[in-house]
């Protein structure tokens, strides 16, 4: 029922394992069924989804360190042949060849470039706030997030929802926020240790030049919880832009798409989805929901 005006996906949304993943032993039989074909049918599902429930966003895609590694693959399996070699086979297997990223009109930010003044590659700035995948994996990452910046900034990599605020001398209060992710919460290679990762995603309330809201939406068997406030009234439009954030490690195929009424399968297991398409994104707002703290919200919060 609402439209995002942008959504930026934040990476790791293709896996990338098995013989792309050289670092990591496989340790199960489970394991070796997924390969990396059915990695790109998921991921494509998954894009699929994400257009057909907000066809009319701008959908921006940055490069995590799981789809880093079909690149850096490609270039030390073609070593002997040279530039050459590694050109044509990017050509043929690169992150945009499979996901039909210039098909869709997906934009995609590499990790070895720069972007919008931004001196971190793969980092963009839309409006006030950066978006990266994501530099640090400690307990306090959104901390270390926050203080490398030193300003505005969303980032995945963790598989952790997390939020750190803080106020400068120079630009008021400033915040670091993770959305969680959309993968499986306990992947084979972490065996009985329990993962402190939360399926989420989160949603930015922007006002061109007087700040944002930002909220990180937990999703919990299924269940978006932006829903029971959305279902309060109807939205209507209050003029303000809207960034769907969105944290994936397709970990074995579990790329679940939370729909209206049921979800998915994909190889095996329960597929996952950005958000519940029943509830779209808030770019507007339900009817007896005031918006006055959004209108008036600072550069950062």
């Amino acid at each position: 029922r609402l439209k995002p005006d942008s959504v930026i996906l934040l990476g790791d949304h293709l896996d990338c394992g098995g013989v792309l993943a050289e670092h990591h032993t496989w340790g199960y039989i489970a394991e070796a069924d997924y390969t990396f074909e059915d990695d790109c049918n998921a991921t494509n599902q998954f894009l699929d989804a994400i257009q057909a429930a907000a066809p009319m966003a701008r959908i921006e895609y940055l490069e995590g360190n799981h789809e880093r590694r079909i690149e850096k693959w490609i270039v030390t399996d073609t070593l002997r042949g040279g530039k050459t070699d590694a050109a044509f086979v990017a050509r043929m297997f690169s992150v945009s060849v499979v996901l039909h990223l210039e098909q869709r009109k997906i934009d995609f930010y590499r990790q070895g470039e720069c972007y919008d003044g931004c001196t971190v590659p793969a980092t963009i700035r839309r409006d006030n706030c950066h978006f990266t995948h994501g530099q640090y994996t400690s307990r306090h990452a959104a901390h270390q997030h926050l203080n490398k910046y030193n300003a505005n900034i969303w980032f995945g990599h963790t598989h952790r929802m997390d939020t750190s605020t803080k106020r400068t001398g120079h630009s008021g209060p400033i915040g670091a926020w993770n959305p969680g992710c959309l993968c499986k919460l306990q992947p084979y290679w972490m065996h009985q240790n329990l993962t402190d990762w939360m399926h989420g995603y989160g949603v930015q309330l922007v006002q061109a030049g007087m700040g944002h809201l930002n909220l990180q939406i937990p999703i919990i068997d299924g269940v978006s919880y932006l829903s029971p406030l959305i279902d309060r009234g109807s939205a209507g439009p209050i003029g303000l832009f809207c960034w769907l954030l969105v944290f994936r490690s397709a970990q074995r195929g579990c790329f679940s798409i939370y729909a209206a009424t049921d979800s998915i399968r994909h190889g095996g297991c329960d597929a996952g989805v950005v958000f519940d398409v029943s509830v779209g994104i808030v770019s507007g707002r339900p009817a007896n929901h005031p918006i006055g703290s959004v209108r008036r919200c600072g550069g950062a919060t």
